[in-house]
């Protein structure tokens, strides 16, 4: 995630502590036709830590199964999505009730080092999906020394 990204959800966090999370983060998504149905996503809350071996995740995703989630783990990033929708249905004698209730989750995250993809662990319970994600072995770096070419000059 570029610097900036990560400035804004640092702005984000603080607004959702300021305003005891009524802020939820969302976007919109829909091409501004009349007919076209505008789409609510959710981006959920998501808290990253590491140690010497992992990277942790732990996501705020409730109201699923774990069925509903879908997880895609490259050597660098991370993407969630999920998708739910329950309807519901009471009749009596004089009415009728019904409720439909959909949610859509999306998120997409830059890890700070790179990870073995193939070796990510995920949990999910109580809404709350946990994800261990083992680094890569430490990406050398190393020094270039930069050669002088005496023949080339540069006037200004």
């Amino acid at each position: 995630m570029s610097g900036y990204g990560r400035w804004l959800n640092d702005i984000q966090s603080e607004i959702n502590k300021i305003f005891g999370g009524s802020f939820v983060p969302t976007k919109y998504l829909g091409n501004g036709s009349k007919n076209n149905k505008i789409e609510r996503i959710r981006e959920p809350y998501v808290d990253m830590t590491q140690d010497d071996e992992n990277i942790k995740i732990i996501a705020e995703i409730p109201g699923l199964n774990k069925e509903d989630i879908n997880l895609k783990v490259t050597d660098d990033s991370l993407e969630i999505s999920a998708e739910n929708k329950k309807e519901e249905e009471t009749k009596d004698e004089n009415w009728i009730k019904r409720e439909i209730r959909y949610s859509k989750f999306y998120r997409q995250l830059g890890f700070p080092s790179k990870v073995i993809a193939e070796k990510a662990k995920a949990q999910y319970n109580n809404g709350v999906l946990e994800l261990t994600i083992p680094k890569a072995e430490d990406t050398s770096t190393h020094d270039v020394k930069i050669e002088w070419n005496s023949n080339i000059f540069y006037f200004l």
